[in-house]
Protein backbone atom coordinates (compact mmCIF):
# COMPACT_ATOMS: atom_id res chain seq x y z
CA UNK A 1 0.00 0.00 0.00
CA UNK A 2 0.89 3.17 -0.83
CA UNK A 3 -0.43 6.86 0.21
CA UNK A 4 0.63 10.32 -0.87
CA UNK A 5 1.89 13.24 1.56
CA UNK A 6 2.81 16.07 -0.23
CA UNK A 7 6.07 15.46 -2.31
CA UNK A 8 6.53 12.24 -0.30
CA UNK A 9 5.10 8.08 -0.84
CA UNK A 10 3.91 6.67 2.49
CA UNK A 11 4.98 2.58 1.96
CA UNK A 12 3.56 0.45 3.82
CA UNK A 13 6.06 -2.46 4.19
CA UNK A 14 5.30 -4.23 7.52
CA UNK A 15 5.98 -8.37 6.75
CA UNK A 16 6.84 -7.34 2.91
CA UNK A 17 10.85 -6.58 4.24
CA UNK A 18 13.35 -7.71 1.24
CA UNK A 19 16.82 -8.10 1.48
CA UNK A 20 17.34 -5.33 -0.97
CA UNK A 21 14.84 -2.97 1.17
CA UNK A 22 16.32 -4.00 4.53
CA UNK A 23 20.14 -2.82 3.36
CA UNK A 24 18.26 0.67 1.64
CA UNK A 25 17.03 1.10 5.72
CA UNK A 26 20.07 0.46 7.07
CA UNK A 27 22.28 2.46 4.99
CA UNK A 28 19.76 5.17 5.07
CA UNK A 29 20.32 5.00 9.38
CA UNK A 30 23.81 4.86 8.91
CA UNK A 31 23.77 8.08 6.63
CA UNK A 32 21.40 9.96 9.53
CA UNK A 33 23.98 8.77 12.45
CA UNK A 34 20.36 7.56 13.39
CA UNK A 35 21.52 3.82 14.66
CA UNK A 36 24.95 3.14 15.17
CA UNK A 37 25.29 -0.07 15.47
CA UNK A 38 24.61 -2.15 12.58
CA UNK A 39 22.99 -5.34 13.92
CA UNK A 40 20.80 -3.48 15.82
CA UNK A 41 19.90 -1.61 12.78
CA UNK A 42 19.49 -5.12 10.92
CA UNK A 43 16.93 -5.93 13.92
CA UNK A 44 14.90 -3.04 13.64
CA UNK A 45 14.46 -3.30 9.91
CA UNK A 46 11.63 -6.08 11.07
CA UNK A 47 9.93 -3.20 12.78
CA UNK A 48 9.45 -1.59 9.75
CA UNK A 49 5.72 -0.22 9.23
CA UNK A 50 6.12 2.44 7.00
CA UNK A 51 9.16 3.98 4.26
CA UNK A 52 8.97 7.95 3.42
CA UNK A 53 10.26 8.73 -0.25
CA UNK A 54 10.73 11.87 -1.80
CA UNK A 55 10.33 12.54 -5.04
CA UNK A 56 13.91 10.65 -6.09
CA UNK A 57 12.58 7.70 -4.55
CA UNK A 58 15.25 7.99 -1.78
CA UNK A 59 14.39 6.57 1.86
CA UNK A 60 13.88 10.05 3.74
CA UNK A 61 12.29 8.59 6.76
CA UNK A 62 10.79 5.48 8.51
CA UNK A 63 8.56 4.31 11.43
CA UNK A 64 8.87 1.33 13.41
CA UNK A 65 6.57 -0.55 15.90
CA UNK A 66 8.33 -3.23 18.17
CA UNK A 67 5.41 -5.65 20.23
CA UNK A 68 6.33 -5.64 23.93
CA UNK A 69 4.58 -5.43 27.29
CA UNK A 70 2.64 -2.61 29.38
CA UNK A 71 1.34 -2.45 32.73
CA UNK A 72 -2.30 -4.01 31.54
CA UNK A 73 -1.72 -5.51 28.24
CA UNK A 74 0.80 -6.16 25.02
CA UNK A 75 1.09 -2.73 23.10
CA UNK A 76 2.82 -2.16 20.04
CA UNK A 77 5.45 0.52 20.96
CA UNK A 78 6.31 3.29 18.35
CA UNK A 79 9.19 4.83 16.86
CA UNK A 80 10.43 7.29 14.15
CA UNK A 81 12.82 8.54 12.33
CA UNK A 82 12.68 11.94 9.84
CA UNK A 83 15.85 13.09 8.43
CA UNK A 84 15.96 16.67 9.18
CA UNK A 85 15.66 18.32 5.76
CA UNK A 86 12.45 16.43 5.25
CA UNK A 87 10.72 17.58 8.15
CA UNK A 88 7.99 19.09 6.67
CA UNK A 89 4.44 20.04 8.32
CA UNK A 90 2.17 17.79 9.16
CA UNK A 91 4.27 14.81 8.12
CA UNK A 92 4.49 13.40 11.95
CA UNK A 93 0.69 13.33 11.92
CA UNK A 94 0.64 11.23 8.95
CA UNK A 95 3.23 9.10 9.44
CA UNK A 96 2.01 8.42 13.21
CA UNK A 97 -1.37 8.25 12.34
CA UNK A 98 -0.49 6.15 9.35
CA UNK A 99 1.02 3.84 11.17
CA UNK A 100 -1.29 3.55 13.96
CA UNK A 101 -4.47 3.00 11.65
CA UNK A 102 -2.16 0.35 9.22
CA UNK A 103 -1.88 -1.69 13.05
CA UNK A 104 -4.82 -1.28 13.74
CA UNK A 105 -6.36 -2.85 11.29
CA UNK A 106 -3.66 -5.84 10.58
CA UNK A 107 -5.25 -9.02 10.65
CA UNK A 108 -2.72 -10.95 13.54
CA UNK A 109 -3.20 -13.68 16.48
CA UNK A 110 -3.03 -12.02 19.50
CA UNK A 111 -2.94 -8.53 18.48
CA UNK A 112 -1.59 -5.47 20.62
CA UNK A 113 -4.10 -3.89 22.40
CA UNK A 114 -2.77 -0.87 20.97
CA UNK A 115 0.11 1.96 20.44
CA UNK A 116 2.36 3.16 22.96
CA UNK A 117 4.91 6.37 22.22
CA UNK A 118 7.35 7.90 23.96
CA UNK A 119 7.77 11.19 22.66
CA UNK A 120 11.55 11.00 22.53
CA UNK A 121 12.13 14.52 20.66
CA UNK A 122 11.17 17.10 23.11
CA UNK A 123 9.91 19.33 20.68
CA UNK A 124 6.94 16.96 20.57
CA UNK A 125 6.61 17.73 24.56
CA UNK A 126 5.44 21.29 23.73
CA UNK A 127 1.58 22.38 24.90
CA UNK A 128 0.76 22.68 20.98
CA UNK A 129 1.54 19.22 19.75
CA UNK A 130 0.18 17.53 23.50
CA UNK A 131 -3.10 19.30 22.17
CA UNK A 132 -2.37 17.81 18.43
CA UNK A 133 -1.93 14.10 20.17
CA UNK A 134 -4.84 14.45 21.91
CA UNK A 135 -7.39 15.63 19.18
CA UNK A 136 -5.97 12.67 17.33
CA UNK A 137 -7.10 10.80 19.89
CA UNK A 138 -3.91 9.77 21.79
CA UNK A 139 -4.63 9.68 25.49
CA UNK A 140 -1.55 11.02 27.66
CA UNK A 141 -0.49 8.57 30.23
CA UNK A 142 2.08 11.14 31.89
CA UNK A 143 6.37 11.55 31.52
CA UNK A 144 8.60 8.18 32.00
CA UNK A 145 10.82 8.37 34.53
CA UNK A 146 13.39 10.41 32.37
CA UNK A 147 10.48 12.87 32.02
CA UNK A 148 9.29 12.02 28.15
CA UNK A 149 5.98 12.27 27.10
CA UNK A 150 3.82 9.17 27.05
CA UNK A 151 0.87 8.39 25.32
CA UNK A 152 -1.04 5.62 24.07
CA UNK A 153 -4.02 4.82 21.42
CA UNK A 154 -6.12 1.48 21.93
CA UNK A 155 -7.15 -0.64 19.38
CA UNK A 156 -10.65 -1.64 20.97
Amino acid sequence: MVQKYANYQLHYIYGQLTEALQKEIVAFWAKNQAIGDEREALRRTREVVIVIRNRANQIVGVSTAYIGNFPDNTYYFYRMFIQPADRVAGMMTAVTNGTRDFLRDLAVPDKPAGMIIVTENTKLMRKGMRRLFASHGYIYLGATPNGLDMWKAHFG
